[in-house]
């Protein structure tokens, strides 16, 4: 508790004699926040942050706390009453887990602070000062950026692992609308679906860049490369099934790469990725592409291609000029191509 309350003090009087420009001869260890109750000190003695804070659009952080048999989900984000998800639920907390989450958070003071508040409000009081009972905590906190905590609801707890917070940030960005992008509301539903009810297998972080992404390309080429990610497994899957080794597919593929130094060829590896989807889940792809005879190598080919006219300087001649909803009817079928993926994959590649 003492480091806690040292902290943020001294991170106050650091700013005032920086911005403000004024010199304060008392010691950090003279000042603390007033607790209302025993109940409240335990809360900051307990509070733990749950894995790392995570961020994501400028300004916008998110982390997990839990608190005995409690967990929180602390946004920069306020959720709007019609968009608060059904794992989350709003909770009046004590001020032991709000110093508790400023605190792990390393919530950044506002930079639009009123000039010589902490001067004012904060600086001139501390022990010794008459009737000195320690610092009112909503003026503390009015010097820090706002920040928002939500209660993890109880059927929801028992999943939370590393990938959580993750999974809850992007869902927050998706209901939030914290996107760049003008993505339709069925890829918004599909993306957030996966956040919270996809497999654990997804690389979340490539969702999370492509939704929050500043051009359609970028999103497409964080997709692929949650894609890509599955080649090399995919390409050993039927091999693996004929020999039926002892070890795990990714185990295999490791070792062929290494003894052998076999490479998956990305050009057939997608062919056999998209071999395996139901072809109902391509319907959009068959469309953008004119597919004739809903041929999947056609189909392959054209993403791959797509792939290349975005990285390679080679294929930069050929402008791609896409609308809006070309390129959401792209981005949704990448989406339904790496959740059918990942839901089939969940546990059967990990590595040793």
């Amino acid at each position: 508790m003492i480091l806690i309350m040292n902290r943020i003090f001294t991170r106050l009087l650091d700013y005032s004699m920086e911005i403000e420009q004024e010199f304060h001869d008392s010691f950090i260890e003279d000042r603390w926040i007033e607790s209302p109750n025993k109940s409240s000190e335990d809360s900051l003695k307990n509070i733990k942050p749950f894995g790392d804070k995570y961020v994501s659009v400028p300004g916008s952080f998110f982390q997990i706390f839990c608190l005995d048999d409690d967990y929180y989900f602390a946004s920069s984000e306020k959720l709007k009453d019609d968009v608060i998800p059904e794992y989350l639920e709003e909770v009046d907390c004590d001020i032991g887990i709000d110093i508790g989450v400023l605190y792990f958070l390393d919530v950044p003071i506002r930079h639009d602070l009123e000039f010589k508040y902490v001067f004012n409000k904060i600086a001139p009081t501390y022990k010794g000062y008459p009737n000195y009972n320690g610092h009112d905590w909503d003026v503390v906190k009015g010097a820090f950026v706002s920040y928002y905590i939500y209660k993890i609801a109880q059927q929801f707890k028992y999943f939370i692992d590393g990938t959580s917070v993750t999974r809850f940030a992007g869902s927050v960005v998706l209901q939030s609308r914290l996107y760049v992008l003008k993505l339709f509301q069925f890829v918004s539903d599909q993306a957030n679906s996966m956040f919270i009810y996809g497999s654990k297998e997804l690389p979340f972080d490539n969702l999370m860049n492509s939704i929050t992404s500043t051009s359609y390309s970028h999103c497409f080429l964080e997709l692929y490369r949650c894609m890509e990610a599955i080649y090399r497994p995919v390409s050993l899957m039927n091999f693996h099934s004929t020999i039926r080794p002892s070890m795990t597919v990714m185990e295999l593929v490791d070792d062929v790469e290494r003894e052998l130094g076999w490479k998956a060829r990305e050009s057939e590896a997608i062919r056999r990725v998209l071999g395996f989807v139901p072809i109902y889940k391509l319907e959009k792809l068959i469309d953008v592409f004119s597919i004739k005879q809903r041929n999947r190598n056609k189909i392959a080919d054209s993403i791959y291609l797509l792939r290349c006219n975005i990285v390679h300087y080679k294929y930069k001649q050929q402008n791609i000029e896409y609308n809006d909803e070309t390129w959401n009817d792209i981005i949704y079928t990448m989406l339904l191509i790496i959740e059918y993926w990942y839901n089939e994959i969940e546990g059967k590649f990990h590595s040793r």
